[in-house]
Formats: C-alpha cells, sequence, structure tokens
C-alpha cells in the first residue's frame, strides 16, 4: 500500500506579492500561491501504480466505478497541515493536523492552534509488518502520542510567528518560511520533508509559547 495526497493552496486575498511567504516551485500548483493548507489523504488498496499528481485526478474521478472491487481508496485523512515526519525502528509516520481553530491575527495574517492531530504509517513493501507493530515501536509511538500538540503550539501559513515583527518586515518577499530558528519547534521533525520537496509549502512550523489577542476597547 502507499498513501496519495491532494493538496490545496492557500494565499490570503490581502496578500501581495511581496508578502507571499511559501512560494511555490512545483507546476501543479498554481504559482501564486504561498502555502498548501488543506489536504485530503487517501490510501490505494492493492495498488502498485506509483501516481503522478494527473493520474491522481484521474483516479480519484473514476474511483466509484472503477475501483470498488479491490476496495479503490479509502479517505483516511482530511489534513489542515503536516507537522512532520518520524522514524523509530523502521517504519515512518506523519504527524498530521486534522483540526485546527484561529484563534487570531497578526497584520492580516491568521494564526491558529491545533485541536486535534493524527498519526498515519507510511507503508512500504521493504518494511516488515511484525516489526511495525511489535512491542518497540509501539512504544515509541505511544510515547509520541504522549506529546499532546494542542496547547500552546501556534501556526501561520503565511506569517513567519518564529520572528518579531522588525524581522518580518525587513526580510519581506524573502522566500521560504525561516525554519532555521530557535523558536520553530518542529524544525527538526520537517527538515526530511523540507529537504526532499527543496521548499517548505508542505508543511507548517509550529511555535511553542502563549497567544492572547484582545480587541481593542
Amino acid at each position: 500500500m502507499k498513501l496519495i495526497c491532494m493538496a490545496k493552496s492557500h494565499l490570503p486575498a490581502h496578500a501581495s506579492s511581496s508578502e507571499k511567504i511559501h512560494p511555490s516551485k512545483d507546476p501543479e500548483i498554481d504559482p501564486n500561491s504561498c502555502s498548501l493548507d488543506k489536504f485530503k489523504l487517501y490510501r490505494p488498496e492493492r495498488d502498485p501504480v506509483v501516481y503522478s499528481p494527473q493520474k491522481i485526478k484521474n483516479l480519484l474521478q473514476q474511483i466509484d466505478e472503477g475501483n470498488r472491487a479491490t476496495g479503490g481508496l479509502n479517505s483516511v485523512a482530511k489534513v489542515f497541515g503536516v507537522a512532520g515526519c518520524i522514524k523509530f525502528l523502521e517504519s515512518y509516520y506523519l504527524i498530521l493536523v486534522t483540526k485546527r481553530r484561529q484563534i487570531g491575527c497578526i497584520c492580516g495574517h491568521a494564526i491558529y492552534s491545533i485541536d486535534e492531530t493524527q498519526l498515519i504509517t507510511i507503508p512500504h513493501v521493504s518494511i516488515q509488518s511484525d516489526v511495525a507493530h511489535s512491542k518497540i515501536e509501539l512504544r515509541y509511538k505511544n510515547l509520541l502520542s504522549s506529546v499532546d500538540l494542542t496547547k500552546d503550539l501556534f501556526f501561520s501559513y503565511t506569517y513567519p510567528m518564529m520572528q518579531s515583527l522588525q524581522k518580518n518586515v525587513l526580510s519581506m518577499g524573502e522566500e521560504g518560511m525561516p525554519y532555521d530558528n530557535i523558536f520553530a519547534w518542529n524544525a527538526y521533525l520537517t527538515q526530511a520533508i523540507r529537504s526532499r520537496c527543496n521548499n517548505t509549502i508542505w508543511t507548517i512550523a509550529l511555535v511553542h509559547g502563549h497567544f492572547k489577542q484582545k480587541l481593542p476597547i
């Protein structure tokens, strides 16, 4: 089995070209987009095909008729951000944000907290099922699951919260979310994805701390 991900790009209506924090280099993605903020994750059953973006679209259009006999694509999750990828013994896991809540706004950029996360196994034929379900592997997974990502972690698709306002003004127009910052909580967890994709649009940068916003009286 393999996982298939469909993604949608996100760009605030007010954002100008100089405010695009996440430029996309993928020809299948709108070049005017600055981030990917919605994903649909599928699992094709008993299907050895390696899907290109166009093949994914075609498959989704034909799924109700052409794949019913073999199980087709099973929707795994609707995702609002990839918080990281981690490996324990053999298996890799995606850390996904499946529910989010907007808690404020900075300079017109929406700020979100995490309401729910999900840990998804990335299956591969080279990984034995008994290893993926071994006691040690399950222990590591339980340890990771004990970390509550819904408390005191925040993110934005378009505004680098890990930097000061002055720094963001001076760096306006620079490409990519600045993960090379001590305040990017999941910098290590996202490093492999960012390195492989050669951009930061597939992941969200989490900042640990306290966020409170009040309307002016």
